[in-house]
């Protein structure tokens, strides 16, 4: 169950990249060719190529260099495709040993959309990012959403969080992250006032990390545009697309067609002139948890 899982995530998210890389070879090809006329050239059926062009079936490694070569594809770029390609045929995804329990659904997809990224934009409106929780604030949230209490599943979960974050301080691969968290987030009662306060202080000192940029979004703003709307912008080191991931109850969905993702992008830069900046997004959260604090004396 776990091996299939990991394969059908490789082919949601790494073949669908690879898709989206040989549909921007056929776009701009010189001279000009469209999908049939390709087909033709290389033999193929149209509804052959078209399954390759739509994430349908992954694409093997000699059909890219095929394609790459009807298309005249400069050979730097042609490997740097089969190379990303190739990665995905022999890399073996550490989410696979994790149970369908503690990966449910969509969640295989983005945990490798998330592990392929060099960078998210994470816009938030009710909760510390998943990346910043600590594991007592991430272990309130699982048990709440779980209809029969049960800690092994818990204890499961918390480790998958702890290795997606540990990305943020990984020398050699690390992830930046740029977080945008109203203030509403911080005086939640997640877990209780003890795990709040926790929390609190995890984030004044992840802060400080390299890879961490964190600005709150402080309550006097008001309505802004997008009010209300979490989402997190992914962004690749090759040079590839962003993404943008939106989640729901049940499921999450991408959002990768270019004039939406640039919609996303734009609402976050937006949102970001409202923002504390650093510095004082760190005040404000030490003068919220200093306030939390003289609560529980009260």
């Amino acid at each position: 169950m776990d091996a299939d899982r990991s394969s059908e995530s490789k082919l949601n998210v790494r073949q669908r990249r690879v898709a989206r890389y040989l549909r921007g070879w056929l776009a701009s090809a010189t001279p000009k060719t469209n999908q049939a006329a390709l087909a033709k050239e290389l033999g193929w059926s149209p509804a052959k190529l078209n399954l390759f062009l739509t994430a349908k079936k992954p694409t093997p490694v000699a059909e890219i260099i095929a394609i790459a070569t009807m298309l005249h594809v400069d050979e730097q770029e042609r490997d740097r495709v089969v190379a990303y390609a190739r990665k995905g045929e022999q890399d073996e995804a550490w989410w696979a040993s994790y149970s369908d329990d503690a990966i449910q659904g969509s969640a295989a997809d983005f945990i490798e959309t998330e592990a392929e990224a060099s960078a998210v934009k994470n816009l938030q409106m009710n909760l510390v990012p998943g990346l910043l929780q600590t594991a007592d604030y991430a272990g309130a949230l699982v048990r709440s959403w779980l209809e029969e209490p049960n800690e092994a599943v818990v204890e499961e979960r918390s480790k998958v969080r702890q290795r997606r974050q540990a990305r943020l301080t990984d020398e050699k691969y690390p992830l930046k992250l740029h977080a945008l968290v109203h203030e509403s987030a911080l005086e939640q009662n997640i877990g209780g006032l003890d795990t709040m306060l926790q929390q609190l202080d995890h984030l004044v000192t992840v802060a400080d990390l390299p890879t961490v940029t964190l600005q709150l979004i402080p309550k006097e703003v008001g309505e802004y545009a997008g009010f209300g709307t979490s989402f997190h912008l992914i962004t690749f080191d090759d040079g590839g697309d962003a993404a943008v991931h939106l989640e729901n109850l049940t499921w999450g969905i991408y959002i990768e067609e270019d004039a939406q993702v640039a919609a996303y992008t734009l609402n976050f830069k937006r949102v970001l002139t409202h923002a504390l900046d650093p510095e004082a997004t760190v005040e404000r959260i030490k003068e919220i948890r200093a306030r939390r604090a003289r609560d529980r004396k009260e």
